[in-house]
């Protein structure tokens, strides 16, 4: 069911909370700066990325007709009735399609927020290193909890699974980006840079909340 907050007593939810918190206590106690956060954030997409490779292959929903128009031009026989062959196919499509995504966000975060590190620079860094590590287990947990536990893999298919990603970066990536230029402008950017970080925390829960919600109502 959805309602107008999000719903905080799901166990991913409060994982999903506790891990939000990892970028707060960096600005806080680590003197992390627009572009630590603004990078953190394109981090996650990565393992967002990763873990819905794991779902397109695990999904057990209704898989793509052969002859759907998204994917008029390739040559991929039988896909519709090869459920194998079909997720296969799609997870590769999907991981090529999302890295060249993501490699292109990188270029765009770092040409708006960079200091002159680079991306291996910041994930060698242990704090940051660390937090992504605990995301990753987030994830890793709603996956199993809801995917998997909850049977959600059975009322997904591969091809819904295609897009889903796309959506959830665009709309937290378009809030962050704004905060983000409005902390560079601000005389006293922590402030913001906390302020930025509920924000964000608020629209991902909102979406896990929604997403649980719609996949529960799906028979």
């Amino acid at each position: 069911m959805l309602t107008d907050r999000p719903e905080l007593t799901r166990p991913s939810a409060i994982v999903l909370l506790a891990v939000n918190s990892l970028p707060l206590f960096g600005v806080l106690l680590f003197g992390w700066s627009v572009f630590d956060v603004v990078f953190f954030y394109w981090a996650e997409n990565v393992i967002i990325g990763a873990i819905n490779v794991a779902r397109i292959l695990t999904s057990r929903g209704d898989m793509i007709s052969p002859d759907d128009p998204r994917l008029r031009g390739h040559n991929i026989g039988q896909l519709g009735k090869e459920g194998g062959a079909a997720k296969l196919f799609l997870a590769a499509f999907f991981a090529v399609h999302y890295g060249l995504f993501c490699f292109g966000h990188q270029q765009f975060v770092i040409g708006l927020f960079g200091d002159g590190r680079s991306a291996v620079d910041l994930v060698s860094d242990p704090v940051i290193g660390i937090g992504l590590l605990a995301i990753a287990g987030s994830h890793l947990f709603s996956f199993f909890k809801n995917y998997l536990g909850g049977g959600e893999n059975k009322r997904m298919s591969a091809a819904m699974l295609m897009t889903r990603p796309y959506g959830r970066i665009i709309v937290l990536h378009i809030t962050i980006i704004i905060g983000g230029f409005l902390v560079m402008l601000a005389d006293s950017p922590v402030l913001l840079l906390v302020a930025l970080i509920g924000i964000k925390t608020f629209v991902d829960l909102r979406q896990h909340d929604r997403e649980r919600g719609l996949l529960a109502a799906v028979t």
